[in-house]
């Protein structure tokens, strides 16, 4: 197991102080199958899922695993792999201090059961965290649009934070909790429910606007980043405010630190929700192979001039990027297979369109291998092909993948047999084309451009809506005309 060194953690007392150490027993009483348990640790507030010195993974087929768990480490999650009958959500937050015992009962047709030390606040995190994000929003808003008690979104959430901050001082009074770990389910709290109003804030199909108008909406919504503004010791969801704020959808003022900035919606955050949001992008981006080398070093750089003193600088400094190919071009058939050109960096399409294609229309699929909704509409590319090949229009796919997911990408073009032009560029890249930068970034994305380079349909209907293939009809009988 990888520790990460010179990190600054707190370290509180626990009420079990009789015990050097703090154990993590896992039980898992009805399921004898092999299982991959990892143990994703945290550094204040920036958890991480792909970076490997922050993972520590056991494998069991026994009922019980148990883990010690290191002093400088107080808080993760924890991931059940190969039965996913478990119902212990990889979002849900852990809090041990020195000394604790936490036991937790994996039953397969219950959900989780905690016992030891701060298991009534551990078993209310989990309630908070059941599920995943977009389960968790989809609940919010369906729970706004239900209740009868008033139409103010700003009161319905705060109300919902302070019925659980409540219910956290009432373990506390009835327990002897580690004042440490009721601060930092108090954060969990108010961070989860600021994630949920600014991600639904955000949504392209707000449905909250069935009960307010979208002027209250967002003033509400304003009115809770500035009712719970403190940064939490493990961190307050505010990537949100910074996109919104960005956006003009709520008031905001832009702070430039001299950074590169990676998003220009960090901007519009204070200097500590900067240097949080800042270094958990770094760090995923880089673990993710989103960043090559010469990227990483100017932001790290930059960080560390506005952040001399960051606690996050000694992992930001360990960083290493991926190794993989930048803007690789290859084509897919399956007479052919996989055919790989070269390595070319594209700052506008028409240049591969001029150079590769010619003047031809083109269907662009703007997509990600990461991204479900556009592999969902990849099984609907026989009749889509047919189509334009009767046309004599080309299929070009733009990934948003990165260079580190080549490997990857490539696999998904041959698995899902994806006919036509492949154009794998760095997404900052894709970012930068002005047709691209107008829709949002929402993927997945078709654009149609016609003989001429020009754009013909910024953002065409998605095939799933039985609605493309006429409209690429009308469009190309229109430009004839």
């Amino acid at each position: 197991m990888k520790i990460l060194v010179g990190i600054l953690f707190l370290h509180s007392c626990s009420a079990d102080g009789g015990h050097d150490k703090k154990t993590l027993t896992l039980y898992f009483p009805d399921s004898t199958i092999e299982k991959k348990v990892s143990l994703i640790y945290s550094i204040r507030g920036i958890q991480n899922y792909l970076y490997t010195d922050y993972i520590a993974e056991y494998d069991t087929v026994g009922d019980c695993l148990s883990v010690t768990i290191p002093d400088s480490i107080r808080s993760f999650c924890v991931s059940i792999k190969s039965d996913p009958r478990f119902q212990l959500s990889g979002s849900a937050n852990f809090f041990m201090s020195k000394g604790a015992q936490l036991s937790i009962y994996l039953d397969t047709l219950q959900p989780p059961r905690f016992e030891g030390t701060g298991a009534e606040l551990q078993q209310l995190l989990y309630e908070v965290k059941k599920g995943s994000g977009a389960q968790r929003i989809n609940r919010t808003m369906e729970a706004y649009l239900q209740c009868r008690t008033d139409s103010s979104f700003y009161n319905f959430i705060d109300r919902e934070i302070q019925t659980y901050l409540r219910r956290i001082d009432s373990i506390e009074q009835a327990c002897d909790i580690d004042s440490a770990f009721v601060r930092y389910a108090k954060g969990i709290v108010i961070d989860d429910y600021l994630f949920r109003a600014g991600s639904i804030g955000l949504s392209v199909k707000n449905l909250c606007f069935q009960k307010t108008d979208s002027v209250t909406f967002y003033s509400d919504l304003n009115r809770l980043y500035e009712r719970y503004p403190v940064l939490q010791e493990d961190g307050l969801c505010v990537g949100n405010k910074g996109e919104l704020r960005r956006l003009g959808l709520i008031p905001g003022d832009t702070l430039n630190l001299g950074i590169d900035y990676i998003y220009a919606s960090f901007k519009y955050l204070d200097s500590k929700e900067q240097e949080m949001e800042i270094a958990n992008t770094l760090i995923i981006n880089v673990s993710a192979g989103m960043m090559d080398s010469v990227a990483l070093a100017r932001q790290v750089i930059g960080f560390k001039k506005a952040f001399p003193n960051s606690i996050y600088l000694p992992v930001l400094e360990r960083l290493k990027v991926k190794e993989g190919k930048d803007y690789c071009f290859a084509e897919y058939s399956e007479k052919v297979g996989f055919k790989e050109y070269g390595q070319f960096e594209f700052s506008d399409l028409t240049q591969l369109t001029g150079k590769f294609i010619g003047p031809r229309y083109v269907l662009v699929d703007f997509w990600a291998t990461w991204c479900g909704p556009c592999l969902a509409e990849m099984g609907h590319t026989e009749e889509l092909h047919e189509f334009l090949k009767e046309n004599d229009i080309a299929m070009l796919y733009v990934s948003l993948d990165y260079s580190g997911q080549y490997e990857q990408w490539k696999k998904m073009i041959l698995d899902k047999k994806l006919e036509g032009l492949h154009y794998l560029p760095m997404p900052e890249l894709v970012a930068k084309y002005p047709y691209y930068e107008g829709t949002h970034h929402y993927i997945p994305h078709f654009m149609l451009m016609g003989p001429d380079g020009n754009v013909v349909i910024e953002r065409c209907e998605l095939l799933s809506s039985g609605k493309l293939i006429s409209q690429l009809q009308a469009a190309i009988k229109k430009s004839a005309q």
